[in-house]
Parts: structure tokens; sequence; C-alpha cells
């Protein structure tokens, strides 16, 4: 997560001064266009991130769900 800070910062960076010096519009957009794919690239992985831990808590509870299953049927085929 820190390199694709870093990865932005240096654009940003290289970005006020190619204004600075004028380096033409279409040095701008190409680094406009860097900068929104690598801010695209941070959130579709704080998104994977985010599902994958919904998926792990899930299975969790699950797993627990099962486990008070098997402890009830037990149980009530021990009251018979």
């Amino acid at each position: 997560m820190i390199i694709w800070a870093i990865v932005i910062l240096a654009l940003s960076l290289v970005m006020v001064f190619g204004s600075i010096v004028n380096l033409g519009p279409v040095f701008q957009a190409v680094l406009s266009y860097l900068i929104l794919l690598v801010a695209l690239a941070i959130v579709h992985r704080v998104w994977r991130k985010t599902v994958g831990k919904r998926r792990e808590i899930l299975e969790e509870q699950l797993a627990e769900i099962r486990r008070e299953n098997e402890r009830l049927k037990e149980r009530l085929t021990g009251q018979h």
C-alpha cells in the first residue's frame, strides 16, 4: 500500500514539475491517466481485501453454526 502511495506522490510531483517547466499538454494528460490508473489499482486492492475479509468472517460464522448444530443434535439424541 505504501508503494502505491509513493508512486502517486512521485507522479504528482513530476506532474507539478511538468507544469512549471511547461512540458506540454500530452505529458500532463499521460501523467493524469497514470495517476488515475494507480488510484484504480488501490481501490481494487482494498475492495478485494474487504471481500476476502468478509468471506473469512462468514466462513467462521458458518463453522460455529455447524458446531452448535452438531452439539444440539448430540444433546437431542442423548435424551432418547
